[in-house]
């Protein structure tokens, strides 16, 4: 009974790894789309419409191309990493892309300490919301990793079904009986062998020439 309840709660874990996994996946992805599409619109100014009938100018041109610069390399750099770090299961890349994200942040923290976004802060905003959904994102990733690694040593893995596990022991054994028979089969080889060789009669006889056993009796 215990071993079969360690088989369900090691399913279990493997269940949340796999949600987090997919959790991950779509933040990076969808996040990092919609950041893309909306610099995009930025520059076309669709998205400004509002404000350039108010200010009668394009005043957010340049903070549309550099939300575009920042969108189009940061985001399907993150993206890779994230990918790679989930569903990829490398605890490098789990870490480097927050790393990347709170990198990128601290650039638009910089960038709104000089009074960049005053104009309008909706890019800000839209940044930091980005950065925090996928940095709390990633953070479960590289907890979910250090479980799956666990999983890793852990017998049924990584169906951890018992259906799965008879099939595994019963694999295990018939290749173990497989090695047995074999080297079995070997060991009768050796004897046949051994029973082939035949002591020359002329060896044995200058045996007992030499070792007479009055030559023991003198030692």
């Amino acid at each position: 009974m215990a071993f079969d309840d360690e088989i369900i709660k090691n399913a279990v874990r493997m269940k949340k790894c796999k949600k987090v996994w997919g959790a991950v996946f779509s933040s990076y992805l969808t996040g990092g789309i919609l950041l893309i599409l909306y610099s995009f619109l930025s520059i076309t100014g669709a998205s400004w419409d509002w404000l350039f009938a108010k200010l009668g100018t394009d005043t957010l041109s340049p903070i549309a191309m550099m939300m575009i610069l920042d969108s189009i390399i940061i985001c399907p750099a993150a993206f890779f990493l994230a990918l790679r770090g989930s569903y990829g299961h490398n605890d490098l890349c789990s870490m480097l892309a927050p790393a990347l994200l709170i990198a990128n942040y601290v650039f638009m923290v910089i960038l709104k300490i000089r009074r960049v976004f005053d104009v309008n802060p909706v890019p800000f905003i839209l940044c930091t919301v980005y950065s925090a959904v996928c940095i709390t994102a990633s953070i479960l990733n590289i907890r979910a990793n250090i479980i799956y690694h666990k999983l890793e040593q852990a017998r049924g893995f990584p169906h951890f079904s018992e259906r799965f596990v008879e099939r595994e022991d019963e694999r295990n054994i018939r290749e173990r009986m497989k090695e047995y028979r074999n080297t079995h089969k070997s060991d009768k080889k050796i004897i046949s062998d051994m029973d082939d060789v035949a002591i020359p009669q002329n060896t044995l006889e200058k045996y007992e020439q030499v070792h007479k056993p009055g030559t023991m009796d003198d030692i």
